[in-house]
């Protein structure tokens, strides 16, 4: 098509722009040094849970939408790992940045419902006290709270940390 430039030109462009520089987007695509496929199925995954998460959908609903290829929903297995131009963080780049540690409990208290869940630090992801694993604290919260819940919600037993400090910490830091 006559008037769309490759990648690295329309790249160059947008961020030469001063008013652009205001949209997450944009740092993004300025740390990424190629559009890929997979980038690009990782992106619409993040955006579709994104929607889903505004609109109060279960992401199950949505079929192949919230599922990028190659990506298991609860083993966190993937053929695309995340990258410092993706958002999304994975327990082993918290874990290996030293700011957790396998076997580190959290829990979520529920005391309108007397309900106290607890889920442990895997390699991986996190293991529930039923032995599910599941690929992001988000996901564990959801499956046992509902599509509403969110990482949030988990506080590390030995310091009372909320995990969402954690990420933002790990997110500050790249």
């Amino acid at each position: 098509m006559e008037g769309l430039d490759d990648f690295q030109t329309r790249r160059a462009r947008i961020l030469r722009s001063p008013s652009s520089r205001q949209f997450p987007l944009t740092r993004v695509i300025g740390e990424l040094e190629k559009l890929t496929p997979q980038f690009l199925q990782l992106r619409q995954h993040q955006i579709v849970e994104l929607i889903a998460q505004a609109w109060n959908i279960n992401p199950g609903e949505l079929g192949s939408l919230a599922e990028p290829q190659g990506q298991s929903d609860r083993t966190g297995t993937s053929a695309h790992r995340s990258r410092r131009t993706s958002k999304r963080v994975t327990v082993g780049e918290v874990v290996r940045a030293g700011l957790l540690t396998v076997g580190d409990r959290f829990v979520w208290n529920r005391p309108r419902k007397h309900e106290i869940w607890r889920i442990t630090v895997t390699e991986s992801g996190f293991r529930g006290e039923d032995g599910t694993e599941y690929a992001t604290p988000t996901s564990a919260a959801r499956a046992i709270g509902g599509s509403s819940a969110s990482l949030n919600v988990w506080k590390r037993e030995s310091d009372g940390r909320a995990l969402s400090d954690i990420w933002k910490t790990y997110r500050t830091s790249m």
